[in-house]
């Protein structure tokens, strides 16, 4: 009997060290992604700061127009990275909190006098790392588009995100309700982004101008 329960506490305590062991791992893994992701935040505003100081020197709206949109793409990633460091699990991103932040940061680097009412409705909660990289170039494109052209001339304005599941996947719904004009030319940059962005996901999406515009993207499950 006592060498059977010397066993047994021996066991017990080999298995708390394993615990310990593993714990300590954990959070030393812990550690390491948060600073992961600090370092790209940092890295990324350290290009966007580059961008900027290039962007001034240029005698050229359009260029200066065109950095400004590259620095906005840059800074949708940045802030990945940033609410990642920020929280405790680092591997998925809270939807709704992050389009929301985007929302605010694009408004406050636009400086729009629009105030914009924001409305998100996801089916989706949280979205991993690399999904939601691609997803933000797209929100940012859609929302900045709204804010420059939608919103232009108004005082007022709304966006509504609705993002479901569907038989085939994952729908996101995005509509603004801007006075827009329809472009005479389809081949915009921002427009090719979307469609290689979408492309990548092996998705596709619709886009109706009537009273404001509705983009609809449709992509499959298991590349969300």
């Amino acid at each position: 009997g006592v060498a059977l329960a010397y066993i047994i506490y021996k066991m017990v305590d080999n298995n708390k060290r394993i615990n310990k062991r593993y714990e300590k791992q954990i959070e030393q893994n812990e550690v390491l992604m948060k600073e992961i992701h600090h370092r790209v935040k940092n890295n990324l505003q350290i290009i966007s700061s580059l961008l900027r100081l290039q962007a001034a020197e240029s005698k050229s709206p359009q260029v200066k127009v065109q950095f400004n949109e590259a620095i906005s793409r840059i800074r949708s990633m940045a802030l990945i990275h940033e609410k990642m460091y920020k929280k405790d699990e680092l591997t998925h991103i809270d939807v709704r909190s992050y389009l929301v932040s985007l929302t605010d940061e694009l408004a406050n680097s636009i400086q729009s006098g629009t105030n914009i009412e924001f409305n998100v409705s996801s089916e989706l909660d949280k979205m991993d790392v690399e999904s939601i990289v691609q997803i933000s170039l797209i929100f940012n494109e859609l929302i900045t588009n709204s804010i420059k052209h939608g919103f232009a001339n108004a005082k007022q304005g709304a966006i509504n995100v609705d993002i479901r599941r569907s038989k085939t996947g994952v729908d996101f719904e995005y509509y603004d309700n801007g006075q827009w004009i329809e472009p005479k030319e389809e081949g915009t940059f921002g427009l090719d982004l979307l469609n290689t962005l979408t492309e990548q996901f092996e998705g596709s999406f619709t886009r109706e101008i009537n009273n404001g515009t509705l983009y609809v993207f449709s992509f499959p499950d298991d590349n969300i």
